[in-house]
């Protein structure tokens, strides 16, 4: 079903990178070319996009990237419906400009980045915000969507973890000290006046983020044979409804297919480390129901205490569940800081 469009022209950028050339084979993406393929495909026949752009794998350098933004503001005309989709690696790189709070940029990670002499440094969130502040206040796009389906995306308007289920990692460690380094120069070669930053506001701009800045987002394997990034996955699942339409106030339809199952109201406000204390406090009752006790009460509860002490230090057994429960402890505490920090 093709929607009837209230926009001029509707424009994509679609970029999907699953090879990477400077990566071990562990590393490669299985979904980000299939997020672009599936996306398109849906974009061309039922949504009625007119002008798509698409960069796969080895297409999606560096340069290409930067270019295809670029030819991107300069086609754009008042009131066209614009959207960019990125799914591949993100990562984080220490703040150059001292613009956020965590002091971290959040990046894209091209094709050709990660090489050991840092010559395609990671596409960092303050080169990209000039494009959307163009986009929209030059251009006047009549909407821009954003997609990041990669780690650390919530700060790519300015991309490893543990999924509770079969997934693959998008995310990448921060560049190694020489990469790092070739970032700084290029950055501040590129911005040695840089422009007031955008900031996004307004009904025009509509932003789908796979995570947080310091979070992880994951790939699926749907078949034996299909793989999506989590979040292309519902993107495609409620474009395929046909009549979701773009820029027309069926965001929260939406998220609500990202989002399915919200966090319970009567949760709100708890602090993260109440599930810790619960799962160190069963783990203590446990491995203490487990030691070896006497207990008895007929010469009062002094002497109870006393004898049932006595038994616990006395047996060899008991020190072994004490060296288990430690062992425990700690494995629940890594755990809880790795899933949390």
């Amino acid at each position: 079903m093709t929607t009837t469009s209230p926009f001029p022209a509707k424009r994509a950028l679609l970029i999907g990178i699953g090879r990477y050339a400077h990566l071990p084979p562990e590393r490669q993406l299985h979904g980000p070319p299939a997020d672009v393929a599936a996306l398109a495909d849906l974009l061309t026949n039922a949504h009625a996009f007119d002008h798509i752009t698409t960069l796969v794998d080895e297409q999606a350098t560096r340069k290409a990237i930067l270019d295809a933004f670029a030819d991107l503001v300069d086609a754009t005309q008042p009131g066209d419906l614009v959207m960019i989709h990125y799914s591949g690696h993100g990562s984080r790189v220490p703040d150059i400009h001292g613009d956020e709070a965590d002091g971290w940029d959040s990046s894209l990670v091209p094709h050709d980045g990660r090489d050991s002499d840092g010559l395609a440094p990671d596409i960092l969130d303050d080169e990209l915000n000039p494009f959307f502040g163009r986009l929209v206040n030059e251009r006047q796009a009549g909407d821009l969507v954003l997609i990041f389906d990669s780690c650390h995306s919530a700060g790519m308007t300015r991309a490893d973890g543990d999924a509770p289920f079969p997934a693959w990692s998008r995310s990448l460690e921060p560049p190694t000290p020489v990469a790092g380094s070739r970032l700084v120069e290029s950055a501040a070669a590129a911005s040695a006046a840089p422009p007031p930053m955008w900031q996004p506001a307004g009904e025009q701009f509509i932003a789908f983020y796979a995570c947080q800045g310091a979070e992880s987002a994951f790939e699926l394997k749907l078949t034996a044979n299909t793989v999506h990034g989590a979040l292309s996955h519902a993107l495609l699942t409620a474009l395929a409804g046909g009549d979701w339409l773009l820029g027309q106030g069926r965001a929260v339809e939406f998220l609500s297919l990202v989002s399915p199952n919200g966090w319970p109201a009567a949760l709100d406000g708890w602090p993260p480390g109440w599930g810790l204390s619960l799962a160190l406090g069963a783990w203590t009752l446990w491995c203490g129901g487990l030691m070896p006790r006497v207990w008895r009460t007929r010469r009062g509860l002094v002497v109870a205490w006393r004898l049932f002490v006595h038994r616990l230090f006395a047996e060899r057994v008991t020190y072994w569940f004490a060296g288990l429960w430690a062992i425990g402890t700690a494995i629940i505490g890594l755990a809880a800081w790795r899933f949390w920090f």
